[in-house]
């Protein structure tokens, strides 16, 4: 896709090193590494902007089917305010809608969201963000059994309307991830981030929780739906504390996202 004075095309893998910065930049922080074309997960879609030859800005997204998720978005300082962000967003819908999305769902900052707003997207609830100073991290195996994977996927169909086994497929792969199910749940432990955490009931959800929190010290961060009452108290209890808010923002039909029984996104771009 080429406007008048830039060209939004996809990611290459010459294009990551220069895409991890300006995503730390704009956030303050290292992000995940973006993996290269090749290891990208089903339904992954990944678009830079380049103006004057340069990179200006990175948006992702992913399809789930009906369901779409946008993040994580990044534009240099240098090129914000000149429509880079909005030419990335074009594209990740327009491509999201082609892939099936009927809603598409993102979590916004407060620097980010007028943006989201003027192109349509309106508020559906917030995702809280806590973190802790977690244990020493030394990149290990993946501990995930495939057939405790099978049952997670089962479990996150019914709660989250949509399949989205190709992402935790991903998540399950990344060092040292853990994985804790049971009938009414489930929560996957990948890098220093907890979950997706899922479960029917405030006390299978207490229960994977601390299971998988004294098998993985090092765990940093939660991000929890604002709309789940019972998720804050259990991290809290754990000496998580709420560093900050996103608007959790909605486009096109409603999600069937059960967020009541999501106690912990996977992360802020996979929903």
């Amino acid at each position: 896709m080429q406007t008048r004075d830039s060209v939004v095309r996809r990611l290459r893998a010459e294009d990551i090193e220069r895409v991890d910065a300006m995503i730390a930049a704009a956030f303050g922080r290292p992000g995940r590494p973006q993996p290269p074309p090749d290891a990208v997960p089903a339904g992954e879609i990944r678009y830079v902007v380049e103006r004057d030859g340069a990179i200006a800005g990175f948006g992702g997204g992913r399809s789930y089917g009906a369901v779409g998720y946008v993040g994580p978005m990044a534009v240099d300082a240098a090129w914000r305010r000149r429509g880079v962000g909005l030419a990335l967003l074009e594209a990740l819908v327009l491509n999201l809608e082609r892939l099936g999305c009927r809603s598409i769902l993102l979590d916004a900052t407060e620097l980010g969201a007028p943006l989201y707003e003027r192109f349509g997207f309106v508020d559906a609830d917030r995702t809280d963000v806590y973190e802790r100073d977690g244990g020493p991290f030394g990149p290990g195996s993946p501990s995930v059994d495939k057939t405790d994977l099978e049952r997670a996927n089962l479990i996150d169909v019914r709660v989250a309307g949509c399949d989205r086994s190709a992402a935790l497929d991903a998540f399950a792969r990344e060092p040292s991830a853990r994985l804790v199910v049971c009938e009414a749940g489930y929560v996957l432990a990948h890098r220093r981030v907890l979950g997706p955490w899922l479960a029917t009931d405030r006390a299978t959800a207490r229960l994977l929780f601390e299971t998988i929190v004294r098998e993985c010290p090092h765990l940093e961060a939660v991000f929890v739906p604002a709309s789940n009452h019972g998720a804050a108290p259990i991290v809290a209890a754990h000496g998580f504390r709420l560093v900050r808010s996103l608007r959790h923002m909605r486009y096109g039909a409603p999600s069937p996202m059960r967020r009541d029984c999501i106690f912990g996104q996977g992360s802020l771009g996979h929903g």
